[in-house]
Parts: structure tokens; C-alpha cells; sequence
């Protein structure tokens, strides 16, 4: 597996400025790394900006036609869900990450991982079966329990870094959060509990290309636990070597899946190895955390031999590259077909006789 050499790193010349956005509306909106990225902006030599997506001025401020790559850190709701990447693409401006399709179909766990067991008939990876809960569907413990097992999975179907996550044993603790679960987060998804160990893998786009990083280990969940925000945060979690075998099996599972969802930029997939060696997919995050000596994903990169400003780097670079799967904006649309001009009046005609 190759990298950019870092003292090959040159930002291209098309670069100039970095407009790197935090805030939104969600519960990982504070654990935005702006900060840092900026710093890194900066050390690059480039000129880096600040804006905030929840200010009434941020759709003129980001027009501003100085601004070269606009480099996302909302992580939640309307800031990775497709909705920011949408407006981008609607005002013409090049941003690191992925287009609206990936990013709205990796935002919901639900749809992502239906999508993920439509591509591998082999099943080399998997994802758990899952039941929607809503204040329309409220279905009970044992209804759940009965098609998915108990214990089962109980989290948010849209939210990211563990928020609302439970590990649901009996039909008191699903009673005890139904409500509050639902008045927070709206939806929630109930999926089948998976023993094993959870493992991370980056994804960074380097040219055209989607390279996977090392995978990190996580953490084991044979006891029943889960993993919370405090465990994404923990700075001992990736140290333990990976078997070669199933190193290059995570690797091969994140660029399959990468591919098929249109991902690019940076991603990171969290799966789960149960005790028959399947790899059972959790999600696919699109824009992950890039706290320095916090998140995985950094972590990841260093282990590749690439440094967090080489990170940066490379992320910028890859907004110049074109989205995967994007519909092709035309500025200069073909002139309209003269069939058309002759077929309306036809039309109208007929819609007045049958008005009449």
C-alpha cells in the first residue's frame, strides 16, 4: 500500500484559501476539530478562514469568490447528512468530502446497512438486521426482541459518536428510554446485538483514489458493553497489533464499500469481527474526527506514516478532484428540442376542450 510522500506534499497551486466550517445543529456539533484544521491550514501556508454554519450570514459567506476548498467539520444533522454538501454543490463551491448521496445514505444507519447486504452475496461482510422505531411505530421490547434477539442495539438512526446509544437486555430498561429516545432524537433503530470485537478502518483519498489506512482496534464487547463517547475519545484505544489476514480483510470490506457508496475525501468504517470471523458492518462515517491525539482517524494516519498536516493536505487536494456519481452540472444546457415547441400548443388546446 503506497501514500503520498509527505515531502512530495505540495498543495496544488489552485489553492489559495480554506473557508473550514464548525457548528450545526446536533450532538457532535462541539466536537468539531476547526481549530486544528485551521492550524494545519495555515502551517501549509495557506490562508485559513472561519465560518459558522448556524450564522444567518454563512450562505454569503461562503460564496465569497476567494474561497478555493471548503473543508466541512459539522459533524451531525444538516453538516454531514448531505444537506451542507447539497448547498455546496448548489453554489458551485469545491469542499472536502462527500457528495449529498453518500453522505445522506451513510447518515442513516438503517438504509446504509440494507444497502450494505444488497452488495456482498458471499456475505465476507454483513449487516446486523434492524427494526425502525418511531412515535408512529412504537413496537414493544418483546416484539423487537423476538425478530432481533436480546439483547439487542438500541441508538439513534441518524446520530453519530455514540450518542443515545443502549445496550437494551430487558423490557424495563426499552420502557424506561423509549420516550425520552424518541422526544430527542425522532427515530430510532433496534439492531441485533453483535459479540466480538469492533475495529476502525480509515479511508483517504489520495489522487482519484481511495486508500485504506491500518485498521485500529477498538475495543471487545464479549461482556455485553458498548462502546460510548468517552471510549471514542479514549487515547490508548488502536495499540493492539492486528492480525495480517484480517488486517488486509478490513481493508478489502472499507474500499468494497466505499466504492459502491460513492465515499470520498475521508471516511472511516466501524465493524465488528463476531467469533466466526465475519465482519459485521456498523457504519460508514463520512466526515470523522479529527481531533489530534483524540480521534481514530488521525491515529490511523500516522500509523500510515502520514502526519496530520499531510492529512489536511491531502483532504484539501481531494476537493479538487470530482465527486463520485455526481450529476453533472450544466452551466450551458443543449437548446431545447423544437419537438417540444410544436407539441405544447396541441396540448393546450385539448386542455381547454376538456376544461370546456
Amino acid at each position: 500500500m503506497e501514500y503520498m510522500n509527505e515531502r512530495e506534499a505540495v498543495v496544488l497551486p489552485l489553492v489559495r484559501k480554506v473557508a473550514v466550517v464548525s457548528g450545526g445543529w446536533s450532538h457532535e456539533a462541539n466536537y468539531s476539530a476547526a481549530t486544528s484544521v485551521m492550524a494545519a491550514v495555515e502551517r501549509l501556508g495557506l490562508v485559513a478562514v472561519h465560518l459558522d454554519y448556524r450564522s444567518p450570514d454563512f450562505i454569503h459567506a461562503v460564496m465569497d469568490k476567494s474561497i478555493d476548498v471548503v473543508f466541512p467539520q459539522t459533524l451531525g444533522a444538516y453538516g454531514e447528512d448531505g444537506s451542507l454538501q447539497g448547498l455546496l454543490d448548489y453554489l458551485g463551491r469545491r469542499y472536502v468530502g462527500s457528495g449529498p448521496l453518500a453522505s445522506a445514505a451513510c447518515a442513516n444507519k438503517l438504509a446504509c446497512s440494507r444497502f450494505v447486504n444488497s452488495l456482498d452475496p458471499d456475505r465476507r461482510f454483513i449487516a446486523p438486521a434492524g427494526i425502525l422505531v418511531s412515535r408512529e411505530r412504537r413496537l414493544s421490547h418483546d416484539r423487537i426482541a423476538e425478530r432481533l434477539g436480546s439483547p439487542f442495539v438500541f441508538k439513534p438512526l441518524a446520530s453519530g459518536a455514540s450518542f443515545g446509544l443502549r445496550l437494551i437486555d430487558n423490557a424495563a430498561q426499552y420502557n424506561d428510554c423509549l420516550d425520552a429516545s424518541l422526544a430527542e432524537f425522532d427515530y430510532m433503530l433496534a439492531e441485533q446485538f453483535c459479540r466480538g470485537e469492533e475495529y476502525s478502518v480509515g479511508l483517504l483519498q489520495a489522487g482519484q483514489s481511495m486508500l485504506p489506512l491500518p485498521p485500529l482496534f477498538v475495543r471487545g464487547n464479549v461482556n455485553g458493553s458498548m462502546s460510548d463517547i468517552d471510549d471514542k475519545l479514549r487515547h490508548d484505544k488502536g495499540m493492539r497489533t492486528i492480525e495480517a489476514g484480517l488486517s488486509r480483510r478490513l481493508r478489502a470490506a472499507a474500499s468494497t464499500l466505499a466504492e459502491a457508496l460513492g465515499v470520498c475525501g475521508m471516511a472511516r468504517m466501524d465493524v465488528i469481527v463476531d467469533d466466526q470471523g465475519r465482519i459485521n458492518f456498523i457504519e460508514m462515517n463520512t466526515l470523522p474526527g479529527l481531533l489530534p491525539g483524540l480521534c481514530l482517524f488521525p491515529k490511523m494516519c500516522g500509523a500510515a506514516g502520514v502526519s496530520y498536516d499531510s492529512m489536511v493536505r491531502m483532504a484539501i487536494d481531494s476537493a479538487l478532484q470530482p465527486k463520485p456519481m455526481q450529476m453533472r452540472k450544466l452551466d450551458n444546457p443543449p437548446p431545447r428540442p423544437a419537438m417540444l415547441d410544436q407539441l405544447e400548443p396541441a396540448q393546450r388546446c385539448h386542455s381547454q376542450a376538456e376544461a370546456a
